[in-house]
């Protein structure tokens, strides 16, 4: 009978030291739901990672996590994005495969992450997500791009989640706030403005996947969204389609007339050949007549480069409503919104930041 009783002992004591080493396991690990509302266990305290997809590294270098990265796509070496500028050091980190393909699953695995982030761009993306998960063996979280001004909750619901899974929630919580803020702001100083003291406006040479011409453009753009302004496009019918690019017909833009054109950085190349003297679109463009043509900070840059929107916002709303804006220096403000976004000291001089007023005078 003893011994029977010592049996049962030993093996209700093994079966507690394993509950103990279980209990131990799982409390090492936490799950999330991620933007495609997938529950992924990761690790509790993460600290290597990979991001893949267009955005991914944008949002960890936001979320000052940079130092967790162990490899990034090959185009990260050489692109001019604006946190390569904030962090040349990107260019040191290993290489996990192409950004086409979304890195490759060998190079990944030997990269030894605890976590990838993966962009996505709708629901229907939870098998390739899935698929990578599967032939690497390491938890994927997806996040998602979202429009600035117009698309908040998913830009937000991104930042939420990568704070969670680096341990950096003050971090996201501070960077919702500046942005919140920061919107808020432009919205209210031109909120009261009345609309037939608004002068019509027009964005051209939007790049997607390379450079692209006058007609070039979009019809929910986040600047004028966050300025209150009259785009000429906005609410027009992109196949079902909102927010999304759009090729516009260049008899539309003669027609519509616009009084203010901006142009992304990236295709001014192209366009200042477009509106050169003695072409069609010179001597009907009243914006081109009048001198009211600007070149802005490149929006689009493998997605949005969230900070240059919000810079390019407060440059446009300082173009088209100078006195309610009078008491901002666009140089100051770019400062401090890529000083917010980076958490480090930063020189203008090292981004590729432009601005300015394109005269009659510059143009052929």
């Amino acid at each position: 009978m003893k011994k029977i009783n010592k049996i049962v002992f030993v093996f209700l004591l093994l079966v507690f030291v394993q509950c103990k080493k279980d209990n131990v396991k799982s409390d090492e690990f936490v799950k999330i739901t991620d933007v495609l509302g997938r529950e992924v266990q990761i690790p509790k305290n993460v600290t290597k990672i990979v991001g893949i997809g267009a955005g991914s590294l944008r949002f960890i270098s936001y979320l000052d996590a940079l130092s967790y990265v162990v490899g990034v796509e090959d185009k990260e070496h050489v692109a001019t994005r604006p946190y390569n500028f904030a962090f040349p050091e990107i260019k040191k980190i290993p290489i996990i495969g192409p950004q086409s393909g979304g890195g490759d699953a060998e190079l990944i695995m030997k990269a030894n992450p605890q976590v990838i982030f993966m962009t996505v761009n709708s629901s229907s993306q939870i098998t390739k997500t899935e698929n990578v998960q599967n032939k690497t063996g390491i938890p994927v979280i997806a996040i998602e791009n979202g429009e600035l001004g117009i698309e908040n909750d998913k830009l937000f619901n991104t930042i939420t989640i990568m704070g969670k899974v680096l341990s950096k929630e003050e971090r996201a919580k501070e960077l919702i706030t500046f942005l919140k803020e920061e919107m808020n702001e432009l919205k209210a100083r031109t909120k009261n403005i009345l609309n037939k003291y608004k002068p019509t406006t027009y964005i051209a040479g939007l790049s997607y996947n390379g450079p692209h011409g006058i007609t070039s453009t979009r019809t929910e753009f986040s600047p004028f969204v966050l300025t209150n302004s009259k785009n000429v496009v906005s609410g027009l019918n992109n196949s079902g389609l909102k927010n999304r690019p759009i090729m516009l017909d260049v008899e539309k833009l003669i027609e519509w007339n616009p009084e203010y054109i901006f142009i992304d950085s990236k295709g001014w190349e192209m366009i200042k050949k477009d509106i050169e003297k003695g072409t069609i679109l010179y001597n009907t463009l009243s914006a081109v007549k009048n001198g009211k043509v600007y070149i802005i900070p490149r929006y689009i840059n493998n997605q949005i480069s969230y900070d240059y929107a919000l810079i390019g916002s407060w440059y446009i709303a300082k173009v088209l409503y100078p006195e309610e804006f009078k008491d901002i220096n666009i140089e100051e403000k770019s400062k401090q919104i890529l000083e917010t976004f980076y958490a480090k000291k930063i020189s203008l001089s090292n981004f590729d930041l432009v601005f300015g007023n394109v005269n009659n005078q510059k143009l052929k």
